[in-house]
C-alpha cells in the first residue's frame, strides 16, 4: 500500500515538473520576436513526434517556409537534409500548393478574406491605393491535369470576347490593392490578353475592381498605373486629363 502510495507521489511530482518545465519554456519564448517563437514551438513540436511521419506543421509554419522554398531550393533542402530546421518534406509543401488554385479573374474567396481582415482593423487603415500593371508574357498553352482545362487562352473576365476561335494569351494585368498605413500588399486580379489590354476593358476592369474592394470595407484613395497610351486612353474615358485631374 506504501509502495503505491510512494509510486502516485514520485509521478505527480513527474507531472509538476514537467508542466514548470513548459511555463518556463513559454515564459522565455514570450521575449522572442514572433517568427522565432514559432520556430522554436515546431522544433519542440518535432521532438515530441514519434518518427518523421507523426510532426503536424501549423499553416502559419507551411506558408513561411513554403515561400523559402520558392525562392531557393537548395537553402530549404540544405536546412531540411542537416536537420537545421524542423521543415516538412517536398511532397507535404506540394500537397499544400495543389489546394492553391491560381486562376484568371476577381476571386470571391480573395474580397471575402479582405473583409474579414478589414473587422480586425482600425478605420484608419483601411485606405490606401489601388495599382495596376501589365508584363509581357511568352506564349504559351498548358493542360491542367487537376481541372481538366487547358490554360493560356485569353481570360479577361465577364469582358472576355465570346470567338469561337480562342486567342493565346501574351500580356499579365494585375491588379493589387497597397495600404496607406502598413507593410502589407495583397493581389487583387490577374488576366491575361493578347497584346495590352484595351483603355475600354481597363476603364470596365477599374471600375469593378474598386466596387469590389470597397464592399470589404476597404477604401481606395488612389489609382495608379504608368504612362502607357492604353492607360492614357483609360483616363480619358473617366474624364480624366491633365488640364482636369
Amino acid at each position: 500500500m506504501q509502495v503505491r502510495k510512494l509510486k502516485e507521489e514520485i509521478k505527480n511530482l513527474k507531472m509538476q515538473c514537467a508542466k514548470a518545465d513548459i511555463q518556463a519554456i513559454e515564459t522565455a519564448m514570450m521575449k522572442l520576436p514572433l517568427n522565432q517563437r514559432l520556430c522554436v514551438k515546431t522544433c519542440f513540436e518535432a521532438a515530441k513526434a514519434n518518427g518523421k511521419h507523426g510532426v503536424r506543421y501549423t499553416t502559419d509554419w507551411i506558408y513561411e517556409y513554403l515561400l523559402l522554398r520558392i525562392k531557393s531550393k537548395k537553402v530549404y533542402n540544405h536546412l531540411r537534409r542537416h536537420n537545421l530546421m524542423a521543415l516538412p518534406s517536398a511532397d507535404t509543401l506540394n500537397n499544400y500548393m495543389k489546394t492553391i488554385k491560381g486562376c484568371y479573374g476577381f476571386q470571391e474567396s480573395t474580397f471575402r478574406l479582405l473583409k474579414e481582415k478589414m473587422l480586425k482593423m482600425e478605420l484608419s487603415d483601411v485606405r490606401g491605393a489601388l495599382l495596376l500593371d501589365e508584363m509581357k508574357l511568352s506564349k504559351a498553352v498548358a493542360f491542367n491535369p487537376s481541372n481538366l482545362k487547358v490554360n493560356g487562352f485569353t481570360n479577361l473576365g465577364q469582358f472576355t470576347e465570346n470567338n469561337k476561335k480562342k486567342k493565346r494569351g501574351d500580356h499579365a494585368l494585375v491588379f493589387m490593392f497597397q495600404p496607406f498605413k502598413g507593410k502589407w500588399v495583397q493581389a487583387l486580379g490577374c488576366f491575361l490578353s493578347l497584346g495590352s489590354a484595351s483603355g475600354t476593358i481597363l476603364n470596365k476592369l477599374v471600375t469593378e475592381c474598386i466596387i469590389l474592394v470597397e464592399n470589404t470595407g476597404f477604401k481606395i484613395d488612389v489609382v495608379s498605373s504608368d504612362g502607357a497610351s492604353w492607360n492614357r486612353n483609360m483616363w480619358n474615358k473617366f474624364g480624366v486629363t491633365i488640364t482636369q485631374p
